[in-house]
C-alpha cells in the first residue's frame, strides 16, 4: 500500500567529512557548544554530537585517505541573536575570516571553520576547514 503522507519524519545526523577528528571534537563540542559527543567511537571513524533541537544531530566521520574537502556541505543553525552568537564564538576563539555590513540583508560573518551568521537568526557552518586540516 502506497503512503499518502511524507516519508520522511526528519532528520536523523549529518554527517560531515574530516581527517582530524580531535579538532573536529574540540571544535564541534567546544567551540559550537554542542557539549560532549552522545557517541565517541575515534576506532570507528565517528563522533555524534546533539544540536540541542527537533531537527536531528551533527557527526562528524574520518575521511579517507586522499580526500580532499567539499565546499559544497552546508549546516544551518537556529540562534536567537545573529551578532551576540558570532561574539560567542569569537570568545571561544574562532576567528572571522569575513564580515559583510550590518546593512547588508545577509548580516553575516564567516570563520575559518565556515561558520557564519545570517539575517534570519541563523548560524552557518559549511565546510568546517578547521577540523579538516591536516596536522
Amino acid at each position: 500500500m502506497a503512503t499518502t503522507g511524507p516519508l520522511f519524519r526528519g532528520i536523523n545526523v549529518v554527517s560531515i567529512s574530516v581527517t582530524d577528528l580531535d579538532r573536529a571534537r574540540a571544535f564541534y563540542g567546544e567551540v559550537l557548544g554542542f557539549g560532549p559527543p552522545l557517541y565517541d567511537l575515534p576506532e570507528a571513524g565517528w563522533i555524534e554530537f546533539s544540536t540541542g533541537g527537533v531537527a536531528g544531530n551533527v557527526s562528524v566521520t574520518l575521511a579517507e585517505s586522499g580526500w580532499t574537502p567539499s565546499t559544497g556541505t552546508t549546516l544551518v543553525l537556529n540562534v536567537e541573536d545573529c551578532h551576540a552568537a558570532v561574539e560567542e564564538l569569537r570568545r571561544r576563539g574562532a576567528r572571522m575570516r569575513r564580515s559583510f555590513p550590518a546593512s547588508s540583508p545577509l548580516r553575516a560573518s564567516t570563520i575559518p571553520s565556515a561558520i557564519a551568521c545570517r539575517c534570519a537568526a541563523r548560524l552557518r557552518i559549511s565546510d568546517q576547514r578547521a577540523a579538516h586540516r591536516r596536522p
